[in-house]
């Protein structure tokens, strides 16, 4: 399914080199029901290129990701978990 806005979807370099995809994949209810504690977008992080690795899931308190400097969604992806 490949329906996201383009804010909803970006690439960059991990700081490891890697390539990564951050996606919306939840907002709303669907938000609430992955965090019930906090009702913001989730943001799943899914590698490109390389060794595969896991998904990684992080809440998103910007206003998207196009709103996010590199730096800001690289931190993000630091703060991201594997669920």
């Amino acid at each position: 399914m490949n329906d996201a806005a383009p804010e909803d979807v970006r690439t960059f370099t991990a700081p490891d080199g890697a390539r990564w995809e951050a996606r919306v994949i939840a907002r709303g209810a669907a938000s609430a029901y992955l965090s019930p504690k906090v009702g913001r977008p989730t943001v799943q992080f899914s590698r490109l290129d390389g060794t595969p690795a896991p998904r990684r899931y992080a809440l998103l308190a910007a206003a998207s990701l196009a709103a996010m400097g590199e730096d800001a969604l690289a931190a993000l992806w630091g703060r991201a978990r594997v669920h």
